[in-house]
């Protein structure tokens, strides 16, 4: 079943996210198991318990959970990259550089808009809900985005719990 499925992928990411043999964090993919084990595996889980079914929104919601998840990983990595480095511990951020992680962070952001656009398209949220709730996101994101030399962290962490707070308000 789907929920045994998604139970044993959590089980999976819990043990090998620092565990051998494939310490997942270690190689770069740490982002990623955490975002999506707290987005998709967690909220559609949740969803298929209560509506014994799964649909497109609760699907693109997840995602745009897992994404503003993984952005607050991401973000918070940057100052870690040393002490990441000396014990092994081979990030994403640090794999790709400040300049490229930038960008990374930056679609992460967008990707979670558009999910949450994609889901007022499919009917999943209301449009007047969505617009009363995240006014101020695109002005944030724009501002955000108009720098050109990376992102002060916490000004980056600003906008990331910004989004995740607008997003938040969006589900609930």
């Amino acid at each position: 079943s789907l929920l045994l499925f998604i139970g044993l992928l959590g089980w999976g990411a819990t043990v090998f996210y620092v565990g051998p043999p494939l310490k997942l964090a270690h190689h770069g993919l740490g982002e990623v198991v955490v975002g999506l084990s707290f987005g998709p595996l967690v909220l559609i889980g949740a969803f298929v318990v209560q509506a014994r079914t799964v649909s497109s929104g609760a699907v693109l919601l997840s995602l745009a959970m897992g994404l503003l998840i993984a952005a607050i990983l991401w973000i918070n990595e940057f100052p870690d990259v040393k002490a990441d480095l000396s014990v092994g511990k081979r990030t994403g951020m640090s794999r790709l550089g400040p300049v490229r992680s930038l960008r990374v962070y930056e679609g992460m952001l967008v990707g979670a808009f558009a999910c949450v656009g994609a889901a007022v398209a499919v009917g999943a949220v209301s449009g007047a809900m969505m617009a009363t709730t995240s006014v101020g996101g695109p002005p944030v994101l724009l501002y955000m985005l108009s720098g050109n030399a990376p992102p002060k962290i916490n000004r980056a962490n600003f906008v990331t719990y910004y989004f995740l707070t607008q997003f938040l308000l969006i589900v609930i």
